[in-house]
């Protein structure tokens, strides 16, 4: 927002300077940027950091794509299984549950998070039981947006 109210401001004001004095030309130009950077800016924003996220993920997890693993939920703990590893998280550390259309997302106190993609898994009813008793058993938050769009 910072960017978009400095940008527009900057324009306006250079407009408001060749108004004063009395030179049309460049005034009508700077007041048809600031009008451009008021709508556009916004739309330009959304559409830069959608890119730099994506490609940051794609980087940073290049090596994570299309990997099987598995995910099996016990008594007091969550274990997961890909590529020749193992980790074993306690349920004590599962801080909140989000679920989106597509995804479900475990947030880890330790700001870790296993996201769960729904059309890839074959038994969702059974995950979806397993996040439901830590939210009954343990108090996990649950955050349900199945409408969520990235804007």
């Amino acid at each position: 927002i910072k960017g978009w109210v400095m940008t527009t401001l900057t324009f306006l004001v250079l407009a408001l300077l060749f108004v004063q004095q009395d030179n049309e030309l460049p005034a009508r130009y700077f007041f048809v940027l600031a009008g451009l950077s008021l709508i556009l800016y916004p739309l330009y924003s959304r559409w830069r950091y959608k890119n730099h996220y994506r490609k940051h993920v794609r980087d940073t997890y290049k090596n994570s794509f299309d990997q099987d693993c598995s995910i099996i939920f016990g008594e007091n703990t969550i274990l997961t299984r890909d590529n020749g590893s193992e980790t074993t998280t306690n349920i004590d550390q599962v801080e909140a549950i989000s679920e989106i259309k597509d995804y479900f997302f475990i947030r880890i106190k330790s700001g870790m998070s296993f996201i769960i993609p729904k059309g890839k898994v074959d038994n969702i009813d059974e995950i979806k039981r397993h996040l439901e008793i830590l939210v009954e058993k343990k108090g996990v938050k649950y955050h349900q947006e199945l409408d969520w769009r990235w804007r």
